[in-house]
C-alpha cells in the first residue's frame, strides 16, 4: 500500500475521513483513536482524536481510550477500523 490505512485514497476521499462521514450520519460524537504519535488525515470539526496509552494493545485498549474522552451521559458506542470505505450506517429508526 505504501502508506498507513487511513491515509489511502477512495475516490475523491481518504480513508480515515470517509469513514468518519459515513458514521457521523448517524452516531455523535465521533471518536478517532491512533495509536501513540500515529498522524491522522483532517477530519470534521468535533471530531475527537484519542491516542492509545501504549502501542499495539489491540481494539479493546482502543476502545478504553476512545471512551476516556467522552464526557459523560449515555453514548451510542461503535467500533470500526478505517478501512471500511463501503460502510453503509443504518438510521437509529431501521
Amino acid at each position: 500500500m505504501g502508506r498507513p490505512k487511513a491515509w489511502l485514497p477512495f475516490g475523491n476521499e481518504l480513508m480515515l475521513p470517509r469513514v468518519v462521514r459515513l458514521l457521523s450520519e448517524v452516531v455523535s460524537p465521533v471518536v478517532v483513536v491512533a495509536a501513540p504519535g500515529q498522524e491522522v488525515p483532517p477530519l470534521p470539526p468535533g471530531v475527537e482524536i484519542a491516542h492509545d496509552a501504549e502501542p499495539g494493545r489491540g481494539p479493546l485498549a482502543g476502545l478504553c481510550a476512545g471512551l476516556a474522552t467522552l464526557r459523560g451521559g449515555p453514548t451510542p458506542l461503535t467500533s470500526r477500523p478505517c478501512d471500511v470505505p463501503f460502510l453503509r450506517p443504518l438510521s437509529s429508526g431501521g
